[in-house]
This record gives structure tokens, sequence and C-alpha cells, in this order.
């Protein structure tokens, strides 16, 4: 195992990704145990090797180019039985992409790129880390300050000095692919000290399942290092489940009781903790997406493009402990005969409503603004206290996309 190459190898202890619970207020607290449904899938193999930690690792010397050799497409196909839900992907390694995902022998329900290696590929369903959503021009750990490269200020009006998604490098990262079957395959990356502290070994795992619940998509992902690094992952697929134009017509269900705005400081950054109004702009019960995303922008002007939203059944609990069932669903997405739930460990969704996609070039065409929405189970960002992870421990997330086909009148 990992801990073997980095060191003596010592027992694994939980994370310390979020808080104790006590430091959250009393509706933090997490919610009763849930009955127990599909067991998770086991642990993929093996991670990889990882090279001794660099002496120094300041932003001062650019960090070396990530990556595999291999760029080749890799198809997977659940395996289903007759009668059940079947479902496809295409697998890219470069950013570790999801391509493309069909259910019963549909269209995608993904955007897609015209090149997938353009410089204006906007993070299109690819994993984003080290540390996903946007975060200040300084991290401090174990009494030492890191400066982080300033990747923003491409839209929105924000600053250029707020770090977005970790520097922007592993989505452009060609990933080694590792083991593999016809229906699941994993990913893998070792991402060097610089500008964060730390040589991380990450791994994402892909897996297709189909049955009588419906179609399943997998994302299962793990990661060590050798230093105390913070580390939060997530994957930026742009969904769209009806293959128009915008998602306005989708129906978007939160089981989100608060949420975090932008502060309007012009950094981006997630502020204050707010509870969602019942039938105020955030809460989402009845509206379309449409109208969700006007009545959003109406209530922030300054940054209607997306927010950070708590998962408060999973406040207060670790989330890199490995749980037995699927949690119910943090999000249901919808548009006619198609439902997505989204099942996830994570503390936070953010939202992105595609709102600066206008004219990214897909294979039909260039793309209008809201064709897709990103539903990003992360830690909280811009909370580097709440992510970080030390050597010996392991980093765990799992995502899961369940989709059914709804019964109609």
């Amino acid at each position: 195992m990992l801990n073997e190459v980095v060191g003596k190898r010592t027992p694994e202890k939980p994370a310390a990704d979020a808080a104790p619970a006590a430091e959250e207020p009393a509706n933090d607290a997490p919610a009763e145990a849930t009955p127990e449904t599909p067991e998770m899938p086991p642990p993929p193999p093996e991670m990889p090797e990882m090279p001794q930690p660099a002496e120094d690792a300041r932003s001062s010397t650019p960090p070396p180019p990530l990556g595999g050799k291999s760029r080749e497409p890799i198809e997977l196909r659940s395996d289903a039985a007759d009668g059940d839900h079947r479902c496809e992907a295409t697998i890219l390694p470069t950013g570790a992409t999801l391509a493309r995902f069909c259910v019963d022998g549909g269209d995608s329900l993904v955007l897609a790129m015209d090149d997938w290696t353009s410089d204006a590929n906007p993070c299109m369903n690819c994993v984003i880390g080290r540390v996903a959503g946007r975060a200040a021009p300084t991290l401090d750990v174990d009494g030492r300050r890191y400066e982080l490269p300033g990747c923003d200020g491409g839209g929105g009006g924000i600053k250029p000095s707020t770090c977005l998604h970790g520097g922007m490098r592993w989505n452009k990262a060609v990933w080694t692919v590792g083991a593999r079957d016809a229906a699941s395959v994993t990913l893998e990356l070792l991402d060097p000290a610089g500008p964060y502290p730390g040589d991380v070994a990450a791994r994402v795992t892909y897996a297709l399942r189909g049955d009588e619940r419906g179609a399943e998509l997998w994302m299962t992902y793990e990661a060590m290092t050798t230093a105390t690094t913070p580390i939060s992952l997530t994957n930026h697929a742009y969904w769209n489940l009806s293959g128009e134009p915008t998602v306005d017509d989708h129906a978007l269900t939160l089981d989100c009781a608060h949420y975090r705005p932008d502060g309007g400081g012009g950094d981006g950054l997630p502020g204050e903790r707010v509870a969602v109004e019942k039938g105020g702009p955030r809460d989402t019960d009845g509206k379309s997406l449409g109208a969700f995303i006007a009545a959003q922008a109406r209530a922030s002007p300054h940054w209607p493009h997306g927010e950070e939203f708590e998962v408060d059944r999973n406040v207060g609990r670790d989330p890199n402990r490995v749980v037995d069932g699927l949690p119910p669903p943090a999000a249901v997405l919808s548009s006619g005969a198609l439902m997505m739930a989204v099942h996830t460990t994570e503390p936070a969704l953010q939202t992105y409503y595609a709102t600066l996609l206008a004219g990214t070039a897909g294979p039909a065409g260039p793309y209008a603004n809201r064709a897709g929405v990103c539903l990003e189970a992360q830690r909280r960002a811009n909370a580097p206290e709440r992510c970080l992870v030390a050597p010996g421990d392991t980093y765990r997330q799992t995502t899961v996309h369940v989709f059914r086909r709804l019964p109609q009148d």
C-alpha cells in the first residue's frame, strides 16, 4: 500500500476534513443513520507509488507537467440483465474526463467539447483537484504560508488573484490508466509538491451498474500525501438530460437546508452560512431550473452563476469514513421522463449554471449559456482547515448518479 512507500506504515485514521460537530450550529448535527441499501463497491487496486517529498515546495518554482502517456479513450458498458437499465460511458485520460454518458441507448447526458484539448475547455466533465472550488491566494499549513496561483478572472468579474480549482492543473493532466474491465476503469495521478505542500497520489474509479432500480454511475476517489495538505476532489460534469439548447425546463430539488452565498467582495469565495428560506430564491421546491436560476440572480446580481449548498446530513460526519449503504440523494435533477439522483458522502454541493458557457465549441456548434448544469459534490470551498489530509491518512469520496425513467401520464 502507499503507506509503505512514503515511510513506515502507520495505522490509518480519519483525516480532519470537518471541525467537530460541536463547532457547527446545532442544526448541523448529522442526521440519524439511514437504512442500508446497495453496498458500496470494493476499493480499487493498490495506490501508485509516490516519489519522495521535495525539500521545498514554494510557488516560485513552477511545478512540472503532470500525467501519463496514453490519451486513448476508454469505452465502458454496464453488465445488465434483460429488462434492467443499461448505461455506457467514454472516459478520456486527459483530465480523467467523462466524455460521454448514455442510458438505455439514448443520447449522451453530458455536454462535450469539439476539441477536448482546447484552452477554452471550461473543465468540462473532468476531475478537479487538488482542491475544488475557489480559494484565497494564500494557504497556511503547519505554521507555513504557501502562495497559490491566481487563475480566475476569466468570467463573472472575479479577481484574477483568486485560485480556482487548485490552480487548474489536474483537469489538464493526462492520467495514467490503471485497472479496468468492461464496466469500470481506475485512473491514477501523481501530483508533486508545489504550490501546495506534499506530493499527492490520487486515483478515481468510474464504474457503471445497471439493474431494475436504474442505471448507476459510480465515481470513487482516493488520495494520499507525503505532507499535510488540503484535498477536495470533484467531477465538473455538465448535465443536460433533455438534449435541448438549455436546461431551463429541468426540475432541480436540493436536499440542502443551508448555503454559503458569495459575499460580493469580487473574489468569488463563499461567505457565511445562511438558512434556505422556504419559498425564497434558494428554495428549489416547485421551480423549474430556469426559474430557480433567475430567482438567485435577482437575489445576488453580483454572482448569479452558482452557489455552495450544504448537504446537511453529511455535515459533522467524517467524509473519509467508508459507508455501507447508498445515502439518500443530495440532489435530484429531472427532465421529461428521465430523473437523475445524486448520492454523495460529501458535505457540500456546488452548483454552476453554465452562465458563462456561451460560445464554447461543442461537437454540433457553440453552446448557449445554461446549456448544462454542474452539481459538484465536494468539501467546503476556501476552508482548508476542513479538508486537510496528513501523511498516513487516506482521503476518500464517493458520489453516485442514479438514472431512472419516470412513469408518464
